[in-house]
């Protein structure tokens, strides 16, 4: 048993040294995610963009902004000049957090008493607003004004800051990569198996088929609505296949100008980005080859 196993490992070093695209993967991968996950993937919440309205514009008040600037968590990126200017940067996430001092702060100071200071954080992201809490608090008990500012935190879009709201999104996202990464695979895989990619290239070498695979012209359409456009296109005369690539449609038509076609959309209410010619792919034509097979398969 083990000196079957050692076979197969030995072969399968020896079809990786003559491999070298896969030699290259495994001798070059590792490095990079080393490189990626020790130095370039960043843990530390630091230089938090900062959009600050200052009602007081004196000394004292730019002493306390300071305070907040000179720890190194918070960058000033702006000055705003109105609360609905600073609610507007970081509802459009151009800071994360809003400092509001108001017009009376420094005479406060200056009397002796405890003056107030808001502070808006975007609580989207869990870690970075804690942070923001915790700096900002820690500040108003221990800067370096004649008595403590008493800090009023306003937490937005997540008050309770709660992670899942944060990482759910992104898991998404991430599962989404692995899976249509997984199911790409598996289709060339299967492919393989019944021998249609090797049927598809035995046909015709790759430049004749992208030139005269298709009997007809390829339009690629940009437009708002892709799915919505991909039912619509399906009934427009002159159209003989419509296939969906990420967020273009690739139409296959007979004697229909690119115009025309989007002057086909545009009546049906349909934002059309724009349309052009393009010369067919390997993938554009083993997609057609196969939607005929079916066809014919289900019609015979």
């Amino acid at each position: 048993m083990i000196a079957r196993i050692w076979s197969i490992v030995v072969k399968e070093f020896i079809q990786i040294r003559r491999d070298p695209r896969t030699l290259a993967i495994v001798l070059a991968m590792p490095v990079m995610q080393l490189v990626l996950f020790g130095y370039a993937i960043n843990t530390t919440v630091d230089h938090i963009a900062t959009v600050v309205l200052d009602q007081a514009r004196d000394a004292q008040s730019r002493r306390f902004l300071s305070s907040f600037f000179n720890t190194g968590y918070f960058d000033l990126v702006a000055q705003a000049s109105s609360l609905q200017q600073l609610r507007q940067s970081i509802d459009a996430g151009a800071a994360r957090v809003g400092i509001v001092l108001p017009p009376d702060f420094s005479h406060d100071l200056v009397a002796g008493r405890t003056p107030s200071a808001q502070v808006v954080i975007d609580g989207s992201d869990p870690n970075t607003a804690q942070t923001a809490l915790l700096v900002s608090s820690l500040l108003g008990q221990a800067g370096r004004q004649v008595a403590a500012v008493d800090v009023r935190p306003v937490l937005l879009y997540n008050p309770g800051l709660q992670s899942i709201n944060f990482m759910i999104p992104g898991l998404l996202g991430l599962i989404m990569q692995f899976q249509t990464l997984l199911l790409t695979a598996f289709a060339v895989v299967r492919e393989r198996e019944r021998g249609t990619l090797e049927q598809l290239v035995a046909l015709a070498p790759p430049r004749e088929l992208r030139e005269s695979g298709l009997s007809g012209t390829l339009l690629e359409v940009e437009c708002e609505a892709p799915v919505d456009a991909l039912e619509l296109l399906a009934h427009v005369p002159g159209v003989r296949e419509v296939t969906l690539y990420g967020a273009l449609l690739h139409v296959l038509v007979d004697a229909l100008s690119p115009e025309d076609l989007a002057r086909a959309l545009r009546d049906h209410g349909q934002r059309v980005i724009s349309v052009r010619p393009i010369r067919p792919s390997l993938e554009d034509v083993f997609v057609s080859r196969i939607r005929s097979q079916t066809d014919a398969r289900l019609t015979g």
